[in-house]
């Protein structure tokens, strides 16, 4: 099974909690998971209090615990981690929206076009504030040659005034490519594959996706660190 978490991981740590860590853990193949800032600042907003310094992107900080569980819990080599180090590379821009509002065929690209056209959404493009944070974990769960990634050992940090952000553990191996030289080809993808019914290039009907969005709070709630897991972190290919 694969699994694409666009949300916090409390749902995702619960199930390993109630399992014990057996049958649903094996069941993973491949975790993609939208989360975290690793070599970039964090995402929080909002009257967030200034006892956090921004370092966390907020799937993760609104439950580290269960972030920390998911990495320890999850066999090493399964995650891919879609950060903001890849999605600030997508922004939701003016330009790429009246693409994909013109002529939309499809349900759902009639869907993406209307998302994309709403006020709330509208008005907050020429900030710079939107990214396509989820779109691209889903498109980086069923498409090969759109990102390129580099292995690393990830920790989920605890406390401190950083509590949520993954920390690339020292003893891990690391890819001297770490910058970031263009957007992802994402935008051109995204388009193309609406007007298809959404279909990926890698038929996905060899095996069960499933999607998790809960932000239920996970019973793993103790204040242990995590232990640093192998772990596929995202980059947008050069």
């Amino acid at each position: 099974m694969t699994l694409l978490a666009t949300g916090p991981l409390s749902n995702v740590a619960r199930a390993l909690h109630d399992s014990g860590r057996g049958s649903f853990r094996d069941r993973i193949a491949a975790a993609f998971i939208m989360g975290g800032a690793v070599h970039v600042g964090g995402n929080l907003c909002c009257g967030v209090p200034d006892t956090f310094d921004n370092s966390q992107e907020f799937n993760m900080w609104v439950d580290p615990a269960a972030a920390s569980e998911v990495f320890r819990g999850l066999r090493p080599g399964t995650i891919s981690l879609v950060p903001l180090d890849a999605t600030n590379f997508v922004p939701l821009t003016a330009s790429f929206n009246a693409l994909l509002e013109a002529n939309p065929r499809t349900g759902a690209a009639r869907f993406v076009a209307a998302m994309v056209a709403d006020p709330g959404v509208a008005d907050s493009v020429d900030g710079g504030f939107l990214f396509w944070w989820d779109p691209l974990a889903a498109v980086a769960a069923t498409t090969n040659d759109v990102v390129r990634y580099e292995r690393n050992r990830i920790a989920v940090v605890l406390d401190g005034t950083g509590p949520g952000r993954p920390r690339r553990e020292p003893e891990g191996r690391s890819d001297a490519r770490r910058h970031l030289r263009r957007p992802a080809e994402v935008r051109d993808h995204l388009p193309p594959a609406l007007e298809r019914h959404a279909a990926p290039r890698r038929p996905l009907s060899h095996r069960r996706t499933s999607t998790v969005t809960g932000t239920t709070p996970s019973p793993i709630m103790s204040r242990r660190r995590a232990a640093a897991r192998e772990t596929s972190m995202m980059r947008p290919r050069p």
